[in-house]
């Protein structure tokens, strides 16, 4: 049996970390360093050449070999493994400093791996590969630099610049692989990200500043969709992965919108509210949320009430002018109420979300009991 696996060697300078946002949603794959014999397991490295075949041996049940290589930054490598009298085996790779990066294991036919560029999760140093196996037997390891050729950037650094309103063809071409895209945005506008599904199964998406911060996104979406109001006028990121380990070809349109909010999603932009006087609302689309604020008086009981229009559910969440939050009925009633002492006098917001990706209208209703 003949199984191939590919790491890609970070690049030293210029990346943006942008992959670390993404790490609540599912898309990085890294974890925490090996275990606490890390130590002893660089000691029992044994140095393999890019291009050689390295002759090894399981010799007991629960065996381990450790091989070490040096990469050159940005390329692809493959790892072969050619069972001889072995029948099964797991591989994993780690960095210098024994953080895992990758893993194989032997059922599966072949695996694509990029390893992150420069940013908080890069070590410098050589890798390390570990094979294990429940088997005893015979084995061949080979590593060498692959042709493989990636059809956008996996680093913001590169990122495919995307013609507004031009859908733009893209495909995962390995397990992990993710695709970095550009776009120029002027503040206050909304704007529409679109993955249109072709052989890829499912995707996530994810919205980047230059300063690589999450800004928007879904990670959980077959073919996610995100209307987006822009903070300030300049260059985004747009990431494009698999939730998963899926491969496949898609493709990305970011296009303007004409939608227009009833009440922003922006603290700063709240809608002022009427004690007592229900307030007229609507989530216009997956992803938004509306937010409200009142003066409220020190000691003083308020009753923040939901009702439901056509929006079928409805997360309901109470903050101070710090965005400090104080209360919330987070998923435990589709229509919430929120009962609260006000700790001081002052200006307060509420937002008003979905629970799902449910949009709709509803009425909110702040009343001094």
């Amino acid at each position: 049996m003949d199984s191939r696996f590919r790491v890609r060697c970070p690049r030293l300078f210029g990346a943006l970390a942008v992959m670390s946002a993404l790490a609540s949603c599912g898309f990085y794959p890294w974890s925490e360093p090996h275990d606490r014999h890390w130590d002893k397991v660089v000691k029992e490295a044994v140095s393999v050449e890019i291009g050689m075949a390295a002759q090894a041996e399981m010799d007991y049940v629960g065996d381990r070999d450790v091989f070490r290589f040096e990469a050159t930054d940005g390329e692809y490598y493959e790892l072969d493994i050619t069972l001889g009298t072995l029948q099964d085996y797991v591989l994993d790779v780690f960095d210098a400093v024994g953080t895992h990066v990758a893993s194989y294991r032997s059922s599966a036919v072949s695996r694509l791996f990029w390893a992150p560029s420069a940013g908080p999760y890069y070590v410098p140093g050589p890798y390390y590969v570990e094979v294990t196996s429940d088997d005893t037997g015979t084995y061949t390891l080979t590593i060498v630099i692959s042709d493989f050729v990636d059809d956008h950037p996996d680093s913001a650094d590169n990122a495919t610049p995307v013609e507004i309103g031009v859908a733009t063809q893209g495909e995962l071409k390995y397990a992990r692989d993710s695709d970095f895209f550009t776009f120029e945005a002027t503040e206050g506008e909304y704007y529409e990200l679109d993955v249109t599904l072709e052989t890829l199964p499912e995707s996530a998406l994810g919205i980047f500043d230059a300063d690589g911060n999450w800004l928007a996104g879904y990670g959980t979406l077959r073919a996610p969709f995100v209307i987006w109001r822009v903070p300030a006028t300049g260059t985004y990121y747009v990431q494009v992965g698999s939730y998963s380990t899926k491969t496949g070809t898609y493709t990305l349109t970011v296009s303007t919108s004409d939608t227009v909010d009833d009440h922003l999603n922006l603290a700063d932009h709240a809608t002022p509210v009427e004690l007592g006087v229900a307030t007229q609302g609507e989530l216009e689309y997956i992803g938004d949320s509306d937010f409200f604020t009142f003066e409220a008086t020190e000691g003083q009981f308020y009753q923040l009430d939901v009702t439901l229009g056509t929006l079928e559910d409805s997360v309901l969440r109470l903050s101070d002018a710090e965005d400090i939050s104080l209360a919330d009925d987070y998923g435990r009633s589709t229509a919430p109420r929120i009962g609260w002492y006000a700790p001081a006098t002052g200006t307060y917001h509420v937002q008003v979300s979905s629970f799902t990706t449910d949009i709709g209208t509803y009425t909110l209703t702040v009343a001094a009991l």
